[in-house]
């Protein structure tokens, strides 16, 4: 995933779920229950990362990749996932995560940039480089029903979703506040 001193973001995102996938061919061999869907475009520095997948013994049949999935197939993948995985070193704003959280799925994202506010504070936020600790929280909603399920719950109860016309609202308001601030600053 890095090579020559560049760090390839898209190649950060698949780590944990990889190194997830060939710990669970470890301990149960063929028999590993699920798979995992990677959906992307190729795209800037994804072909190195796909031709690992694709060559991996470990993961090659468990991993599949999906590329320009339309939207009433990207629903369906949504609709029927156990739960989503985000972790971007770094987005501008983390449209899947919260694509996610619109069809009520749990999903484990990064703690960087805009992606906590993205989610709501409703995805699991965890250190995009912490290897092991996104091995441990995806093996843990795999493991625990229960668990999975209260989060799912957390989704559905607390989640808001916003149209472009909140937004507006939102950034006006802001700007509104600030100048009268800064009017009473200089009164």
């Amino acid at each position: 995933a890095h090579g020559e001193g560049r760090s390839d973001r898209r190649s950060d995102r698949v780590l944990p779920v990889a190194e997830g996938r060939r710990s669970d061919r470890r301990r149960h061999g063929a028999r590993a229950s699920s798979s995992s869907v990677l959906v992307g475009a190729e795209g800037w520095l994804t072909g190195d990362l796909r031709s690992q997948l694709a060559k991996d013994p470990l993961v090659a049949d468990s991993i599949i990749l999906l590329n320009h999935v339309g939207d009433a197939n990207l629903h369906w993948l949504y609709d029927n996932c156990k739960f989503t995985l985000y972790p971007s070193l770094y987005e501008g704003w983390g449209l899947p995560i919260v694509e996610s959280l619109q069809h009520g799925k749990v999903c484990i994202a990064s703690n960087t940039s805009s992606m906590p506010e993205a989610s709501q504070d409703l995805a699991i936020h965890l250190d995009p480089l912490d290897f092991i600790a996104w091995h441990k929280t995806i093996l843990g909603l795999v493991e625990d029903q229960a668990a999975l399920a209260m989060h799912e719950q957390c989704v559905a109860r607390n989640f808001k979703n916003r149209d472009w016309s909140d937004f507006t609202e939102d950034f006006f308001g802001s700007f509104a506040l600030k100048t009268r601030t800064w009017q009473k600053v200089a009164a």
